[in-house]
């Protein structure tokens, strides 16, 4: 048998550790393991859309409405993908209608009604389905939680 060299390297084991930190972390209850990991991604100046996008909603459940607000931003500067930069959008404004700063809050809306396609984002652990009409929603109604 030929002996052939492998053709991609190996995941470097502290990657490896780092994936499964995120992966673990519930959508739901994190609370403070989602604020640990969200400091150590910020540490590690962390450029994967899943990691922010699992922190933005992990965060979010726990109250942690700043950091939330960080990850989806980190998350809409991470992403070529136009669905997970409505999402983003879409969060940061849930975020900023949270913490009173509605005009922040329509001018994602609006960038967010901006980003082409029709694309839809599901988030049954809240009920939610994100699309073009709940962001026409929250132009005329605030997010509240």
């Amino acid at each position: 048998m030929a002996n052939y060299p492998l053709s991609t390297r190996p995941p470097d084991p502290t990657e490896q550790e780092w994936q499964s930190r995120i992966s673990e972390l519930p959508y739901t209850g994190a609370g403070a393991a989602a604020l640990e990991v969200y400091r150590a991604a910020v540490k590690r100046d962390v450029r994967d859309p899943a990691t922010w996008s699992k922190l933005g909603l992990s965060l979010y459940d726990g109250a942690c409405q700043t950091e939330a607000l960080d990850s989806f931003t980190r998350l809409e500067s991470a992403s070529g993908d136009p669905t997970l930069r409505f999402m983003a959008l879409v969060w940061q404004g849930h975020l900023l209608d949270l913490a009173g700063r509605r005009a922040e809050a329509v001018a994602k809306y609006k960038a967010a009604l901006a980003v082409e396609g029709n694309p839809t984002m599901r988030h049954d652990q809240y009920g939610m389905v994100i699309n073009r009409k709940w962001v026409e929603e929250r132009l005329a109604t605030p997010f509240k939680r």
